[in-house]
């Protein structure tokens, strides 16, 4: 008889007919023994449930399907499993995710041996779609050091749930996951479980865990919805709410008299505090903390009226609130006054280097189709009141960020190369450059013709340079640029108003970065869409099958100068030359990828990038990469212009043979097979 406890391993299954298979392999193949498996299917639309009755019917004893007829989402379909296990303790596991041999072993000998711990979690190891270690920021957030596990789960989330193990009598008692939270169940349960139990997480890495396109809890920057901020600050502050002053600030119980009054006062304060930084990383405005710090000001205010701490904190939340006088002591805010001021002045006022970099919402647009006549003029874009309003809250919101969390206002050159014989391409590009909300920016053009506006004469960041001798121009600009970033555009490529913004809001996230790239759209003359482009994350192998990037990126300029003996700049698709030598040298964590659509591709470029020089001279700068990177091969070009192959040749082929034991395991069997003839 097995004495040891019953851990049930719930799956909550969605869609995931690709991984399923190595999710409940992983379990099937645990050094622990005494295991069930709970398997969801949230009504999968795709082969899911066919491989998972193929699985179960193999160990009819170990493991149970639970098949939903209506999709209840991710929090509804972990509930259930967990309220049909009957272990005493409950693990998790993402259907798309797989557990190291001894997960289960090394958990529950953990809380057999530490009873004051309810809940352990692993260290995890960061897989791709197909099954490759992946790091990366999106894996190593749940490498972060615990030591203050309240405080720092109230900074954000860092444990990682498919890697959870807890006693189930824990999961009933806080209340399982709630389903009215669509991104951010996982964190807030954590939270309910600190209300009266200790969390801890194992050093091992012993939860495989998958990043691809399809996951739901891993997103860029800018994939963010609202609901995700709203849910993730609420979270914060109802925990805030729920625990203790002695449990989030260690104030002993023995402490009495003035010296605990002084620790009560002092912790009220840095909650408050606290409260006022959640809308602040979540909103960049007074919202759903700020009253919550209001209340705590107000309790802190009472307890000691004439306390400095008490008076400067009070001082804080009325700024906070938008009542400069109240909180400088000058007076009274006019209601109507506040309010005129929120609509038409930014959130917060920002000095320094940050002080004239955005612009304003009426935008210079320095050059101006004349459809009736030859002529080009300066003239001042104005936009309806309901833009304005919104694009300076837009500005209000990035200033924001810019002030307190950017390390540095960066400066961008733009080099705009002037390809087409009409001059309306290079209107146009010209003016979504001069359009950007971001004033940090300098503009060359190289062309064939002479400048077609005065401006160029007189403005000191613009610059028109006429010359036949396209890459020795191109090389000097880079030698003699001062900017940090630059980005190579050609004649009739647009940008959108907030492309700076949020390209170097990204840069800054991603302090590594060398390039920085989004997703973009092809337009026709009109600046009519005429196909969308949505770009995977930066990817080794798919960079070297085609030029997926493109231009419009930003590059670190110290990076492109460093480089220009390597890659000739002669030809009308040196970027591409220009990104795979980063990726050999910095990796795919060199590359950041913004998902939001802020780059127009000229549907004229496309087709010269397509011409057969062009690409021709993409697979130069494709061969010339593989040899720098001592890789024998043949390079291909695919039926799709474009698209490479590329046939890598080994020094030495030996026979191998690959052995797999099995039986009446055909659904286990398939994808192992499958996977060997696609990686081998």
């Amino acid at each position: 008889m097995n004495t040891s406890p019953l851990v049930s391993v719930c799956i909550a299954s969605y869609n995931h007919e690709k991984f399923i298979a190595e999710a409940a392999s992983s379990v099937i193949a645990q050094s622990y023994s005494n295991w069930e498996l709970i398997v969801v299917d949230d009504a999968s639309t795709d082969r899911s449930r066919e491989i998972l009755r193929g699985i179960a019917a193999q160990y009819p004893d170990k493991i149970r399907l639970i098949l939903l007829e209506e999709n209840t989402g991710p929090s509804g379909a972990l509930n259930r499993g967990i309220l049909e296990a009957k272990g005493e303790y409950v693990a998790l596991l993402g259907s798309d995710d797989r557990m190291h041999v001894d997960r289960l072993k090394k958990q529950v000998d953990y809380l057999n041996e530490n009873l004051r711990v309810s809940t352990v979690f692993t260290k995890v190891v960061g897989i791709d779609g197909a099954g490759k270690n992946r790091t990366g920021a999106d894996v190593e957030i749940f490498d972060k050091p615990i030591t203050d596990i309240r405080n720092q789960l109230l900074q954000g989330n860092f444990l990682n749930a498919p890697s959870v193990m807890a006693r189930r009598a824990i999961w009933l008692e806080a209340g399982l996951h709630n389903a009215a939270l669509r991104y951010v169940q996982d964190y807030d349960f954590w939270l309910r479980i600190l209300d009266h139990h200790e969390i801890a997480r194992l050093d091992d890495r012993l939860t495989e865990y998958r990043v691809h396109g399809d996951n739901l809890s891993v997103r860029g920057a800018r994939d963010v919805s609202l609901a995700c901020h709203y849910e993730t600050a609420i979270s914060k502050l109802n925990a805030i709410q729920r625990w203790s002053l002695e449990s989030l600030y260690s104030i002993p119980p023995i402490l009495e008299g003035e010296a605990r009054e002084s620790a009560v006062l002092a912790a009220k304060v840095a909650i408050a505090r606290l409260c006022l930084m959640i809308d602040k990383t979540h909103f960049q405005r007074p919202f759903l903390g700020t009253t919550q710090a209001y209340r705590y000001a107000l309790e802190v205010i009472q307890t000691a009226p004439g306390a400095k701490i008490a008076q400067d904190l009070l001082k804080e939340v009325y700024s906070a609130l938008g009542d400069e006088l109240r909180a400088s002591g000058k007076g009274e805010q006019k209601y109507h006054d506040w309010w005129h001021g929120r609509v038409s002045e930014p959130v917060v006022t920002v000095s320094g280097e940050f002080a004239n970099v955005l612009k304003t919402p009426e935008a210079t647009v320095i050059t101006e189709r004349n459809d009736e006549s030859d002529q080009v003029s300066a003239e001042t874009c104005n936009t309806s009141h309901e833009q304005q309003v919104l694009e300076a809250h837009d500005i209000a919101l990035f200033e924001k960020r810019m002030s307190t969390e950017w390390s540095k206002c960066p400066s961008v050159q733009f080099v705009l190369i002037d390809v087409h014989a009409e001059e309306a391409p290079v209107i146009d590009s010209v003016s979504s450059i001069v359009s950007q909300l971001y004033g940090g920016w300098g503009l060359s053009v190289i062309s064939d013709r002479q400048a077609i506006a005065a401006e160029f004469e007189s403005e000191e960041h613009l610059e028109w340079i006429t010359t036949d001798h396209l890459e020795q121009e191109l090389e000097r600009l880079v030698r003699e640029s001062s900017a940090d970033w630059i980005a190579f555009l050609y004649s009739g490529d647009r940008l959108e108003r907030h492309y700076l913004v949020s390209m170097l809001d990204l840069a800054d996230i991603r302090a590594e970065a060398e390039v920085v790239y989004s997703d973009a759209d092809l337009i026709n003359k009109a600046g009519e869409q005429l196909e969308v482009q949505f770009k995977p994350d930066a990817d080794l192998d798919r960079l070297r099958s085609s030029d997926y990037i493109g231009n419009g990126c930003l590059l670190k300029t110290e990076t492109v100068r460093k480089n220009i003996g390597l890659v000739s700049m002669a030809h009308y698709s040196f970027v591409y030359g220009m990104l795979l030598k980063i990726i050999e040298d910095g990796g795919e964590s060199a590359f950041a990828h913004d998902t939001a659509i802020l780059f127009h591709g000229y549907e004229e470029n496309a087709r010269l990038g397509n011409l057969p020089a062009s690409i021709s001279r993409r697979k130069d700068y494709l061969e010339q990469h593989l040899e720098r990177c001592g890789l024998k091969s043949f390079v291909i070009e695919g039926y799709k212009p474009g698209v490479f192959y590329v046939e890598y040749q080994h020094d030495a082929t030996p026979f191998v043979s690959i052995i797999i034991p099995t039986k009446d395991k055909l659904e286990i069997l398939e994808p192992c097979v499958s996977s060997l003839l696609e990686k081998t």
